[in-house]
């Protein structure tokens, strides 16, 4: 428990094992709250290993009751912040080096206004919305230890697709590439990096 700089005073709790079962699978599952907002979320994996699948699942969900105030202190309007997502996916190694993944989530938001603020705040409701997104990736690491440092290469592909209030797709790809290697002696290094990114 705690208390912020206007004496609201807050608290939460979180519960968590990052090798549950004794196969390296993890779950992380909490929350924070206080008069006025709440958030949770909960997480649970299993360990991805060449031949069989690792699956991921998450949850989260956070309330608020916003006030906005002009410089004066005067209230100028009030609305609740509600949202929550939901999201699964799978990843899967072909090798000790390369895996694809490929996964589906939901996000909801609404904002809504407080009694006779309604008039004056479309632009707060027009926030509200709501996206389904289905994403996919590819990733390739040749990683080789020499005893000072790691070395090697990565490729790393993302896309995504978000179909957004069920009338707006909006897909985008993320290409991220790096390599590494020792020169002339251990502890002397080259690095290599460059991304890209494309949103539509």
């Amino acid at each position: 428990a705690a208390a912020d700089s206007l004496n609201n005073k807050k608290g939460g709790l979180f519960f968590m094992d990052m090798n549950a079962f004794g196969e390296n699978d993890k779950f992380v599952i909490g929350g924070l709250g206080s008069k006025s907002k709440a958030r949770g979320m909960a997480r649970f994996s299993t360990q991805s290993v060449v031949g069989r699948p690792g699956l991921a699942f998450s949850g989260s969900g956070a309330y608020e009751d916003v006030v906005v105030q002009d410089i004066n202190k005067k209230t100028v309007f009030k609305y609740t912040s509600i949202n929550y997502a939901l999201g699964a996916k799978v990843n899967y190694k072909f090798t000790t080096r390369s895996s694809v993944n490929i996964g589906i989530s939901y996000q909801y938001a609404d904002n809504t206004p407080k009694n006779k603020y309604q008039d004056s705040l479309e632009s707060v409701r027009e926030l509200s919305a709501s996206a389904l997104i289905l994403n996919g990736g590819y990733k390739f690491e040749l990683l080789d230890w020499n005893g000072w440092f790691m070395s090697g290469a990565r490729i790393v592909v993302d896309a995504d697709l978000a179909m957004i209030d069920a009338d707006f797709l909006s897909p985008s790809v993320k290409v991220d590439l790096g390599y590494q290697r020792p020169i002339f002696v251990d502890r002397l290094r080259v690095f290599a990096h460059a991304a890209g990114y494309y949103s539509y």
